[in-house]
């Protein structure tokens, strides 16, 4: 199965030793085992020790040849612009955590958005809801989804 794994593609995170870093590292180990990628993890900080921490916790101790890690990047956004090229997706944390609009993307995340060659998924730190004035309720406060999320939520799942 590692022998596939090589040749089934790539994803590459962009890691930072940050809540959201570890989030984003999480979410493109998910995908590389859903892919049956390797995974390339590019070192956006500058904690060496925390880096091989997170990877080790990650992967229960053990780090799988198909994982592969860059430190003591100069530019990481250029190092993950590059990566691109050969890349399914690029995985980064929403690295604006100054701010509480999560939409809002930082330097390094717009410049891959704006140069990748593949999708770039920003992930946030906590869960995605629209905005409250977005979300429509009924009398008692519960939510009211649109007819096709509640149709689709219903073919997923085979009711």
């Amino acid at each position: 199965m590692t022998a596939r794994r090589r040749h089934g593609g790539l994803i590459t995170v962009g890691y930072e030793p940050s809540a959201v870093g570890r989030a984003a590292l999480r979410r493109a180990a998910q995908l590389s085992r859903q892919l049956d990628t390797r995974l390339r993890i590019v070192d956006m900080g500058s904690d060496a020790d925390r880096l091989g921490r997170d990877v080790r916790a990650e992967f229960s101790g053990h780090v799988p040849d198909w994982v592969e890690v860059e430190s003591g990047v100069v530019d990481p956004a250029a190092a993950l612009v590059a990566s691109s090229v050969e890349a399914r997706a690029i995985v980064m944390g929403r690295d604006r955590e100054d701010t509480d609009e999560w939409f809002r993307a930082g330097p390094r995340a717009l410049r891959c958005i704006a140069e990748a060659a593949c999708p770039v998924l920003l992930i946030p730190l906590g869960p995605i809801a629209p905005p409250i004035a977005q979300r429509t309720v009924d009398s008692r406060g519960k939510e009211i989804r649109p007819w096709n999320a509640s149709r689709q939520e219903h073919a997923l799942s085979g009711t």
